[in-house]
């Protein structure tokens, strides 16, 4: 993988994917520093945890996209690009789709377990 160093760019010649992962996260933990980026991805895989369970949730209730969309005044390809990572749907989105689902969200206190915010 080369990636134009000055702009953090893919200029081509990947031999796989897992090379080019590790290319991009040396190239982000440089340019942004170990900590940000650590957060960063954490993060991150905290809104891919959540997408996927809610997800699951639908296909196992057998709730298409379509209807999904229809109840929440969108297109089923919106759904779609949040359900594939294309796009990060906001806060907003987030509790339609779960109210639509009938699903619930809370954040509760590690320290003792208090419930901090609930759908």
């Amino acid at each position: 993988m080369k990636l134009n160093n000055d702009k953090g760019e893919y200029n081509g010649n990947l031999t796989n994917g897992t090379e080019a992962l590790t290319k991009l996260r040396e190239t982000l933990k440089n340019q942004h520093g170990e900590e940000k980026f650590n957060e960063s991805l954490k993060v991150a895989r905290y809104e891919r945890d959540l997408l996927d369970s809610i997800t699951a949730f639908r296909k196992k209730n057998k709730v298409t996209q379509q209807d999904l969309a229809d109840q929440i005044k969108t297109k089923a390809q919106q759904i779609s690009k949040y359900e594939r990572a294309e796009q990060t749907p906001s806060l907003s989105a987030i509790l339609k789709v779960c109210d639509a689902l009938g699903v619930e969200i809370t954040l509760k206190s590690k320290e003792d377990q208090t419930v901090l915010f609930h759908t």
